[in-house]
């Protein structure tokens, strides 16, 4: 890896210059340190992005709860985690970038930060940092850890080298038993399941006073969501809301896409079918004419799942892996996704008896025009979701102990 140090220095560069590096603070990729070490013991968590970071957040009130004297040194890879980080992270929480993974970087920031247990999130396995943790016999622990079908395959062909890399960890926590089996086959040493930590993330907030506002306004329309699309979902959105306005010629579309910076081309595509559109970006609500709600804003989804009492989340019916469905049952909304959902694969085991998967376009606009039809149905399915979700956040006191037995 020494030999690629030329190459890496090379890559931050690039990396810098389309802003996905913050200038002041690059020397942090190098192992280097904007702050001091503080003095007790220090536990250091990886995320990789932001979906990671937001999950330990509460773990780590857990944990500070028991031992208010602990400080918690907290690793990523971009600056949009780090941006998000400043806002929510206890006083007594560090964050740093993670090094890139050179025996010489890793090293100057293990010499600084000398943490007393290290643990990482889900899926980061960067062989220099993790032998640099144990060399310094410093507790290793792998949180939430997953790995899908596709990668479980990959490592069974470097069965030596993923072996290496799981023994270095002194236990794997898992939600999910699929992942716990195929980290026993690959060679993990000790495997324990545990809750999700994506269920323990904080509700999405929204204003009281713009969610009542758009409930008067919708007081006579029925209405459904779809949240988090993708290119190549839109057009499945607009022919359902089309399909379904036949049954409900009331009926209000919210559409939400993962890229606002895509609303207009969307906006061109759904006037062209003779549909009326608004835009939130344009301070624009629905009117009693209105067929579809763009949401092209972000930050607005807490709004959007406090008013759908159903949604399509996306990233489902196109190969891109799904989206996150624990948001909307939180605020009380029942979720439909299509057949494509790898990334939440362990999410939605959990969720099955309150998730709607639906395998074609076909599926998703009888689903929905069911559920619209008998909404005390589609309730039933949210509060269902809610209470999964209760029970893993319950069980996240007991992930804490167990992490804290570990703390030399």
């Amino acid at each position: 890896m020494q030999t690629l140090t030329p190459v890496l220095k090379y890559h931050l560069k690039q990396r810098l210059k389309r802003g996905k590096e913050d200038p002041a603070r690059l020397y942090e990729r190098f192992g280097g340190a904007s702050f001091s070490r503080p003095s007790g013991k220090v536990v250091w968590f990886h995320g990789a992005s932001v979906g990671e970071s937001i999950s330990i957040l509460k773990l780590i009130d857990q944990l500070l709860e028991r031992q208010p004297t602990l400080n918690i040194l907290v690793t990523t890879g971009t600056i949009t985690s780090a941006n998000l980080l400043a806002k929510h992270l206890p006083k007594q929480c560090i964050h740093q970038f993670i090094p890139l993974d050179v025996p010489k970087w890793i090293d100057r920031f293990l010499t600084h930060w000398q943490p007393n247990l290290v643990i990482f999130i889900e899926s980061e396995f960067w062989p220099n940092i993790l032998n640099g943790v144990k060399k310094r016999q410093i507790p290793l622990l792998l949180l939430n850890a997953r790995m899908s079908t596709r990668s479980f395959t990959h490592w069974k062909r470097i069965p030596k080298t993923i072996k290496k890399i799981l023994n270095l960890f002194d236990i794997c926590f898992t939600p999910s038993e699929q992942v716990a089996t195929y980290l026993k086959h690959l060679g993990a040493r000790k495997i324990i399941l545990s809750c999700n930590l994506k269920f323990t993330a904080d509700t999405l907030g929204y204003q009281q006073d713009e969610l009542i506002r758009l409930q008067n306004i919708c007081e006579k329309r029925v209405v459904w969501a779809a949240i988090s699309t993708h290119p190549g979902e839109e057009e499945i959105i607009i022919a359902t809301h089309i399909a379904l306005k036949k049954q409900f010629s009331n009926l209000l579309t919210i559409l939400a896409p993962r890229h606002p910076e895509r609303a207009a081309s969307i906006a061109e595509k759904i006037t062209h079918t003779g549909l009326t559109t608004l835009r939130h970006s344009e301070n624009m609500y629905p009117r009693q004419k209105t067929d579809i709600w763009m949401v092209d804003t972000i930050g607005d989804l807490g709004l959007v799942y406090s008013l759908a009492k159903i949604c399509f989340v996306g990233g489902s019916f196109v190969p891109i892996g799904g989206h996150n469905p624990i948001e909307a049952f939180k605020l009380g909304c029942a979720v439909i996704v299509g057949p494509h959902t790898a990334n939440f694969i362990d999410v939605n085991q959990a969720l099955n008896t309150a998730l709607i998967q639906v395998p074609s376009v076909d599926g998703l606009q009888e689903k929905l025009a069911y559920f619209l039809a008998n909404p005390e149905k589609s309730q039933k399915l949210a509060l269902r979701g809610q209470e999964i979700i209760n029970q893993q956040q319950q069980e996240l006191s007991t992930l804490a102990g167990d992490i804290l037995s570990y703390l030399p």
